[in-house]
């Protein structure tokens, strides 16, 4: 509950960045290309700010850098870094 009110508190940021870590309870894939964490951090948690994603080029993800980018904005990143 703690980490829940924290986030809340943070849904009238004007932007945030996502992680390239993995939430096991809500979807194997890393937050930057889960729809669902997406979903989550927009619709459970109230954020309704510019959503980054974390640096792409750090290679923490899998495929080509266009691939990397394609994922983190077809999971609603609204800026691929």
């Amino acid at each position: 509950a703690p980490l829940m009110t924290t986030c809340r508190a943070s849904a009238d940021l004007p932007a945030a960045m996502t992680a390239h870590v993995v939430f096991s309870a809500v979807d194997d894939r890393p937050a930057t290309c889960s729809a669902s964490v997406i979903r989550l951090i927009r619709e459970r948690i109230g954020f309704g700010g510019l959503l980054l994603s974390d640096d792409l080029g750090m290679e923490a993800l899998t495929g080509s850098l266009p691939e990397r980018a394609a994922a983190a904005r077809a999971a609603g990143c609204d800026i691929a870094l």
